[in-house]
């Protein structure tokens, strides 16, 4: 089972480590069932600080290095069993992230490298983005993303939830957005010709698209 965010009393085991690792990390692969993940720039050696709450069995969790791309695993924990792992890794700011989980939290700042995002529930959240393209993908749950450098595109679906994009107004953007059931509010300077793309699709929940 795994847990949502609010959910963590119920986790009475903690183990935590920190690890450096030895080579150039081109792209961050994050995969888990329950995985809250924030990611920073920082110089030196990448350092991933873990820590996984549990109750029962320890979940296992697994790092490697394949070809520049850092892989961070956590599978789950055993059936009937809770758990939830943390990471927050320290990086280069070109760094690729790429995550698929299925339920938690992701959190950047100050990155530059692309962003592909899937989750299945929870929230995202970048801050003083810089990255070129983004990818964004939740089934419920918030995206909130604001820009310090305009992007040359910007993706975001999601089934329930809000989701906000601010954008640098110093340049227009080709917006698009679709919402069957939400209000939409879109401020920023708008070019349909515009190589800045800008496309926002929910289901249910209101779009916002504004100056930063």
């Amino acid at each position: 089972m795994a847990l949502t965010g609010g959910c963590d009393w119920l986790l009475t085991e903690k183990a935590t480590q920190r690890y450096e690792v030895q080579g150039d990390v081109h792209t961050l692969s994050v995969t888990g069932a329950a995985v809250d993940l924030d990611v920073v720039p920082g110089r030196g050696p990448v350092v991933v600080d873990e820590v996984v709450r549990y109750n029962g069995s320890a979940p296992a969790t697994s790092h490697r290095l394949t070809g520049g791309t850092l892989r961070l695993e956590s599978p789950g924990c055993t059936v009937g069993e809770a758990c939830r792992v943390r990471y927050r890794v320290t990086l280069p700011a070109d760094t690729r992230v790429v995550v698929e989980i299925d339920a938690g939290t992701v959190e950047t700042t100050g990155l530059t490298g692309d962003l592909d995002l899937s989750l299945d529930a929870g929230q995202v959240t970048a801050r003083q983005a810089a990255s070129s393209r983004a990818d964004v993908r939740v089934e419920v749950g918030d995206v909130d993303l604001r820009y310090r450098q305009a992007p040359e595109r910007v993706a975001v679906t999601t089934g329930t939830g809000a989701v906000s994009v601010k954008l640098p107004a110093s340049d227009d953007y080709a917006v698009r957005t679709h919402t069957t059931v939400g209000e939409t509010d879109v401020s920023v300077p708008r070019g349909p010709a515009s190589p800045r793309a800008v496309d926002v699709r929910v289901d249910v929940g209101p779009i916002t698209v504004a100056s930063a």
